[in-house]
């Protein structure tokens, strides 16, 4: 993690010192909500230093509170605008919150920064940016230049395969054969045959590969937005409320399942 050592880096009072310690202890203890409110308490006592602010948003971040990240990571620019962990950071919370415009330009900055320090995350995030703007070419070459750092990276594998679907299928359909070889029984493996029923629109298939992959990785950004479009697609309201309401609970912001949720509420 990129935390930055806020006691050599700034002057504070005695009083907040004592609250940047508790919250670098919090931090090592992966206390990240206790952390905050330390970070925030030294900042009511004075203005603080982007280090501070740098180390709010990185709290921020691993609690998945990226509105509150980015404004933390735009001040901490705002006062030291060559931070190379701001940027990539920031430009991670602006994908998370569908402003990828502004993604691809924090993370172009982390790069142009600290090309070694930020390559592995950043070269990851700005690929997937390129996607979600619909420039899939750029979003292959960012991929594929990852991919030199670790070859068989099944994220990125599974990213840069979504990528050339886009542009060049014969290339999409060579990487997917690298991400079957690296582990067959991925839950990525799982996704992609999802995705592939999905657009033949073979939902009953759609349907079962896109559970096993939630079986293996609950978790997995996008599925539960897929099982509850395939549910509604296939007229299983109930079913495709449940799978929304779940994305929503986690994304409050997600604009593309709100809006799918109201379209299912509209059919019931």
């Amino acid at each position: 993690m990129f935390w930055t050592d806020v006691l050599a880096r700034a002057e504070n009072t005695g009083s907040a010192r004592s609250h940047l310690e508790a919250a670098l202890n919090a931090q090592t203890k992966k206390e990240y909500s206790k952390a905050a409110e330390e970070y925030e308490a030294a900042l009511k006592i004075g203005p603080g230093s982007p280090e501070i602010y740098q180390n709010l948003g990185l709290v921020r971040h691993m609690q998945n509170q990226y509105t509150g990240a980015i404004q933390a990571f735009e001040k901490a620019l705002t006062l030291n605008p060559q931070m190379w962990a701001s940027n990539l950071f920031l430009g991670i919370a602006y994908y998370k919150t569908n402003q990828f415009s502004r993604a691809a330009t924090a993370l172009s900055k982390a790069l142009e920064l600290n090309p070694a320090g930020s390559e592995l995350e950043g070269r990851f995030w700005l690929g997937i940016t390129y996607k979600a703007l619909g420039r899939p070419q750029d979003a292959a070459i960012e991929l594929e230049k990852r991919l030199e750092r670790s070859p068989q990276d099944i994220e990125v594998l599974y990213q840069l395969s979504d990528a050339y679907r886009l542009f060049a299928p014969d290339k999409a359909s060579e990487v997917l054969q690298r991400v079957m070889a690296v582990d067959p029984a991925s839950y990525r493996v799982a996704q992609m045959e999802g995705e592939a029923f999905e657009r033949e629109e073979k939902y009953t298939q759609a349907l079962e590969a896109y559970r096993r992959a939630y079986q293996l990785k609950p978790d997995l950004p996008g599925l539960r937005f897929a099982l509850g479009s395939v549910y509604w697609k296939t007229r299983q309201f109930e079913e495709a409320e449940k799978w929304l309401l779940k994305v929503l609970e986690e994304q409050p912001d997600n604009a593309l399942a709100s809006r799918a949720l109201q379209q299912v509420k509209a059919q019931e």
